[in-house]
């Protein structure tokens, strides 16, 4: 399995998981081709709309990123508006959703877009940072936590779109 829907995660599908495994977790579950050249159409979409929201963008993946606002909101708004108006464009114009989250790191947005998912938005503000990351478990954290796989070294995923 390269990819697992949400409903095949509630049955305990991950990512990279063996399709064997994955039919036993989850024997219910519709298994498609991938379709690569549509996954980088939607991909050039998205990022031509982030591209266009802020000047400093890090790719982090095919369908992560990191924007950088800082300094945008004397002429564009706030990080909670510009990360509402990115979703609201990327719904419009690309029509799928995205998940956002909003922090001062980017760790922390990491976690609050994994935690938006799916279609979602969560905005971590500065004085709320240590209450939103105490309950949490350490493994939620990018890069912390065993590694998933031994054969070759894990890559951070961290995205805050």
């Amino acid at each position: 399995m390269r990819t697992a829907s949400y409903e095949a995660r509630a049955c305990g599908v991950r990512s990279a998981m063996g399709g064997a495994r994955a039919r036993r977790l989850c024997p219910q579950a519709v298994v498609v081709a991938p379709r690569w050249q549509a996954y980088l159409e939607a991909s050039r979409a998205v990022f031509a709309i982030i591209d266009e929201t802020a000047p400093l963008v890090e790719r982090v993946s095919i369908d992560e990123a990191f924007l950088d606002v800082r300094g945008l909101h004397q002429v564009v708004g706030s990080p909670r508006q510009i990360a509402i108006a990115l979703r609201g464009a990327v719904r419009e114009h690309v029509g799928l959703p995205i998940s956002v989250g909003v922090a001062t790191t980017k760790v922390l947005a990491n976690v609050a877009s994994a935690m938006a998912k799916p279609d979602g938005l969560l905005v971590v503000e500065p004085a709320d940072e240590l209450a939103f990351l105490h309950p949490l478990g350490v493994p939620r954290l990018s890069g912390v936590g065993p590694a998933r796989c031994c054969a070759r070294p894990s890559r951070s995923s961290t995205a805050a779109a």
